[in-house]
């Protein structure tokens, strides 16, 4: 195939995309459009009925067969949509190929309609990212009350104050915890709340800030954004699915407690809102940007994703964080149960945890009705932040994998890795490279070295990898050439049907006829004609093809990378990862080709001619599947003396709790033996091959490489020979073979072998085995790796020696560890930082009059962020108290709201209604209730324009709390109801709310007084029965939350009477001036609930009174 079809392919797509985007052509699909790049597909879905939407990307694979015999791969970006969907768009991939735009697009879209229809998946959609469970509906929510006091119901907090004044308690319960507090924008329309806490305070050890690229003096914020205007966790509560949208989550990391407007709108747009001179100041200004860290996109999408329900769940159920977590992860498998004693574990804090991590305000210690969203919000943030290497990254689930990492990491799920690389989730590899180029090598380098020896057992499978065929052994057997190439003009001319395409990668096969074998070099096809192609420099050849005395045929067999790693057998796979590796280029010119660009890193994808696709993808996977913490640290005052002539990277691995196990290990010995010396230093020793795995999954003994002559644990040794011993080169795999060093051709280090230093609890006697020869440890929360040492064959820098550390770590003189001169080593005392002045000595004498002034300074650092941080004026006189009188605040409402409404408050006279004498059933606990509910509905309204609420209750009208008396008004012009009540002269609607003697456990009986509407049998709308009875499931016994406000139930009587479907609701202009009465309304109430199969309350007799 010509480079003109491979041009007239992609047009082709280009013109089907074209006309595939105009809107409306298919009936779901919004916003279609070209993805990322000129050979991608990108629209959004919508759910029936608007209930749910996400976003799809395609890539288009092999474009220049459009369009006949392309392929497309449909992903699924974001978390929004339910995990039927998600399966049923992977499985049902093959039956996309080969479709022109709109038929794959009419098909895609039938193909999720159809999931949808089929597996509930509408339920399932409960949760943005998992199908929540049927039993979940808003409907079913049951009775938040916690006391049998009125006051203590999680709907009235906003009822009670205003939105102002309520915004107000929630920051400063907030700031009461320990966090600081901001708001930004209009607090009373869209508003950006900030809650941020000082990284220092979370107790996380330096090494895993380092590996998270997260500062201590950071920190760590968490925006809220109310779209719609600020709303409590009680509404929300009451109604998660209306208002998951109305709550909005963002985090990052911030010199300053809270970043400014326009850096905190843009967090929430996703693209930049304006290039005015001021904003490009304020960008300027770094201690109010937002910063991004390696698990920030993945924790923002699960609070928007997931938090809303999991707080629901908790408080319904009462399920601690760590089983909320397991029930919707059992939620998307579809396989659970609501009572399982998984979801009632405890959280797993360590002892040594601050408050600040350990506080709940969703545990039963706590009130519901004092619960905050903004605070519970923070403080599962917290959890998430400091616990970020338990979860995978993609799929958010708990890692169980036998190890723990101190770096957040994906999981071992094909998808879940899948999604990491490909859209590039965590710190990218350009930052690891420019950071840490000698890391990456030394990762590279210990990939290579495992397969070598025919030991990788992990692949990069599921990531759709194209890797070269295998090397033909010998010219006998090698495939017959299929082109002739012009070294001179790197040009390959053929006769054949071409099969290469324009950035091809290709395997170059040429005959050595002197020595009859075959020799292979990998290129990049640069440009495709009708009879060749022009290849790029080959950027590796066999070592051999280096020699001198070689004659290679011109003949050549060229091959694509058309084989698919995932179908390989396991010594296919290896054959194919180390031909990969060995096309990486180094780290040097990686580093340089990166910053080639200036202010930006430059990507390596850009790089087509030095580095395939699949190559990068092994790069990255490489990277992204260490666990560990390694850094090279060229300081003498961090470096250990006595090995100059290795190198030395500070090594951490474990999750951050296990350094505070350790240190409680260390503390826990101390106390019980009385020990001077806490911790002792042991090295081990092991083949360099093993590396890779061990970086990974730390230092176990579930293997056996060189048998266990004194016990099962970790083999240690106090003396460097005697674990260089065991650090003997396995045997090379025969692909390896051919490269003469069996390292990575290109490793600027040439590691040669590795040899760890670990700092142990000082308790032989507890050892498995204490000898001179060796320590065997069992006790794996004992062992902390403090270095790595490497010996390689050109070091980057140079041999100059170093001069020991000025301060050191004062070793057990029974123990002290011996280096490679055969001479006692300086361990430097910034090693062991979290008990640095617990024991140590120095060249100088005035060593410990130093430590306690730096201990001091360090400790000058402010741990209160009540006082870290000037908190800013317009922040500290919101969460002060109103200055402003709140009775002429009132006046002035009620003054504007009066120009827009022809409502008129405090007309309706007393004695045109029948009103009722107290009921004889009244109970201390339901009158309670009823005069605090009263309380808070009145103090809401007094809060709230007239003509925007909609509702109004006169206290004077109220003698009787079982027996309220309400007012409808202010409707939309344009309705029929509206338009009915102008004429009739109505400007209100009049409705009676009675209270049974069982409230709130029974709901209220709502209905109307005047005027009187068309019935349903007439044609009527309005939800209304014939007596004038409000005919709701909310009212009913059967659909009734006993932690409902009064305030909610009018809104949604209200709605009722607005809504247009099926009819709209009418005033009977015949009758309109007769009231209902109370028992036509009941009778008709019966009659509905009866026809709909509705629970009617046990007590509604008693209200005829």
């Amino acid at each position: 195939m010509g480079y003109m079809q491979t041009k007239m392919g992609k047009r082709a797509f280009q013109a089907d995309l074209s006309k595939a985007s105009i809107p409306g052509l298919f009936p779901h699909l919004t916003n279609v459009g070209m993805g990322q790049d000129d050979s991608s597909i990108y629209f959004t879905y919508t759910a029936p009925l608007g209930k749910y939407g996400f976003d799809i990307e395609v890539t288009v694979i092999d474009i220049e067969e459009y369009p006949r015999s392309h392929t497309y791969f449909a992903c699924v970006v974001g978390d929004a949509a339910p995990y039927a969907v998600l399966q049923a768009i992977l499985d049902r991939q093959p039956s996309y190929n080969g479709r022109e735009v709109s038929d794959f697009l009419v098909f895609i879209s039938q193909c999720i309609e159809h999931v949808i229809q089929f597996s509930g998946s509408e339920d399932d959609r409960e949760s943005p990212r998992s199908p929540i469970l049927e039993e979940e509906d808003d409907s079913e929510n049951g009775d938040y009350e916690t006391a049998s006091e009125g006051d203590d119901f999680i709907t009235t907090t906003v009822a009670r104050k205003s939105v102002r004044e309520a915004l107000r308690l929630e920051l400063r319960a907030a700031k009461a915890a320990g966090f600081k507090v901001g708001y930004l924008g209009d607090v009373e329309g869209v508003v950006i709340v900030s809650v941020a806490c000082r990284v220092s305070k979370l107790g996380i050890s330096p090494e895993a800030l380092h590996a998270w690229n997260v500062l201590a003096s950071e920190y760590l914020v968490l925006l809220i954004r109310y779209p719609e205007g600020y709303i409590g966790l009680g509404r929300m509560m009451h109604n998660c699915a209306g208002s998951r949208g109305r709550v909005q989550f963002h985090v990052g990391l911030c010199k300053s407690y809270k970043p400014s407007l326009q850096v905190a709108q843009e967090a929430f747009l996703g693209h930049e809102i304006g290039e005015d001179s001021d904003w490009k100041q304020q960008k300027q200004n770094v201690s109010y940007l937002l910063k991004p860290f390696v698990a920030g996109k993945p924790l923002k999408d699960l609070l928007n994703s997931r938090l809303v329900d999991m707080i629901r769940f908790r408080l319904e159920y009462g399920y601690t964080w760590t089983g909320v977590e397991r029930y919707v992860d059992n939620c998307q498998d579809k396989n659970h149960t609501l009572s399982n004693d998984l979801y009632f574990v405890a959280d797993d804090w360590d002892s040594s945890a601050s408050s600040l991590l350990r506080d709940d305000q969703c545990s039963g210690r706590w009130k519901v009705s004092e619960a905050s969203l903004i605070l519970i919000a923070m403080q599962y943030t917290l959890r998430r932040f400091v616990k970020c290497p338990e979860f995978c990254l993609t799929c958010y689930r708990r890692v169980d994998a036998g190890f723990e990492a101190i770096k957040p990491f994906v999981c071992s799920k094909e998808l879940c890795m899948f999604q990491y690389i490909h859209f590039d989730m965590g710190p990218s590899i350009e930052w690891e490279i420019l950071v840490q180029p000698y890391v990456v090598d030394l990762l590279i380098s210990f990939c290579y070295l495992k397969a070598a020896t025919g030991k990788l057992s992990d692949f990069p499978t599921g990531l759709g990898l194209k890797v070269p065929k295998e090397k033909p052994t010998h010219y006998n057997v090698a495939p017959p050439p299929n082109g002739i190439l012009d070294l001179a003009q790197r040009r390959i001319t053929t006769d054949n049907k071409i099969g290469v395409k324009p950035g091809d990668w290709l395997t170059l096969d040429q005959h050595d006829k002197n020595a009859r074998t075959m020799h292979r070099s990998h290129c990049y096809a640069l440009t495709v004609d009708d009879t060749g192609f022009i290849i790029s420099e080959p950027v590796y050849k066999d070592t051999q093809t280096e020699k001198t005395g070689l004659k290679l045929s011109k003949k050549v067999r060229y091959e694509p990378y058309h084989s698919d790693l995932d179908s390989l057998d396991k010594n296919r796979k290896v054959e194919a990862i180390l031909a990969l590796l060995n096309t990486i280029p180094d780290v040097t010119s990686m580093k340089s080709f990166i910053s080639s660009r200036g202010g930006s890193e430059r990507p390596l994808s850009d790089w087509k001619e030095a580095i395939s696709p699949s190559a990068l993808y092994v790069l990255k996977w490489i990277v992204a599947s260490n666990r560990s913490c390694i850094m090279l640290d060229e300081d003498p005052e961090h470096r250990v003396s006595g090995a100059d002539e290795y190198l030395q990277f500070r090594l951490a691995q474990g999750s951050p709790d296990k350094e505070k196990r350790f240190v409680k290990a260390v503390k826990d010995n101390t106390v019980k033996s009385n020990q001077i010396y806490p911790t002792l230093f042991a090295w081990h020793g092991s083949p360099v091959s093993n590396w890779h795995s061990i970086l990974r999954e730390g230092l176990k003994f579930d293997g056996i490489l060189n048998g266990r002559a004194h016990g099962d644990g970790v083999y240690m040794a106090q003396n460097f020979e005697t674990s260089h011993g065991y650090c003997t080169r396995s045997v090379l795999f025969p692909t390896a073979s051919e490269n003469n060093s069996g390292s990575w051709c290109n490793s600027a280090l040439g590691v040669q072998m590795a040899v760890s230093l670990n700092e142990v609890v000082n308790s032989p006697e507890a050892f498995v085995h204490c000898s001179n020869f060796c320590y065997v440890v069992n006790h794996l929360d004992w062992i902390q790796a403090r270095y790595l040492f490497v010996k390689v064959t050109t070091p980057p820098r140079n041999g100059t020696k170093s001069q020991p550390p000025t301060v050191t770590y004062l070793q057990d003189p029974h123990y002290v560890a011996i280096g490679p001169t055969r001479q006692a080593i300086r361990v430097p005392i910034s090693v062991t930082i979290t008990r640095r002045s617990s024991s140590a000595s120095s060249n100088k004498p005035i060593f410990k009059k130093q430590c306690r002034n730096q201990k001091r300074k360090r400790q000058a650092i402010p741990e209160d962020d009540h006082d870290s941080v000037a908190t800013l004026d317009e922040d500290r006189s919101f969460l002060g108290s109103d200055s402003e009188d709140e009775t002429t605040k009132r006046e002035k409402m009620l003054e504007i709201s009066l120009t827009k409404t022809d409502f008129r408050p405090g007309t309706l006279k007393e004695f045109s209604l029948e009103l009722m004498a107290p009921p004889k059933y009244a109970t201390s606990t339901a009158t309670r209730t009823l005069q605090q509910r009263l309380r808070a509905t009145l103090k809401s309204q007094d809060h709230e324009p007239l003509h925007l609420r909609g509702w109004y209750i006169d206290p004077i009208l109220i003698d009787n709390v079982y027996q309220w008396i309400a007012e409808l008004h202010s409707f939309d012009p344009s309705l029929p109801l509206a338009k009915d009540m102008k004429a009739q002269r109505a400007t209100s609607i009049v409705l009676e709310i009675r209270f049974p003697p069982q409230f709130p456990m029974s709901p209220p009986f709502v209905r109307v007084i005047r005027p009187r509407f068309v019935s349903w049998s007439a044609g009527g709308g309005g939800h209304v029965t014939a007596g004038g009875a409000m005919c709701l499931e909310l009212l009913t016994g059967s659909g009734w939350l006993a932690g409902s406000s009064i305030e909610s139930i009018l809104i949604q009587v209200r709605m009722a009477l607005t809504n247009l479907d099926p009819v709209p609701a009418r005033l009977n202009m015949r009758l309109a001036d007769v009231d209902y009465t109370v028992g036509e309304a009941v009778t008709a109430y019966k009659r509905v609930c009866l026809a709909h199969g509705w629970k009617i309350p046990e007590d509604l007799d008693q209200i005829q009174w």
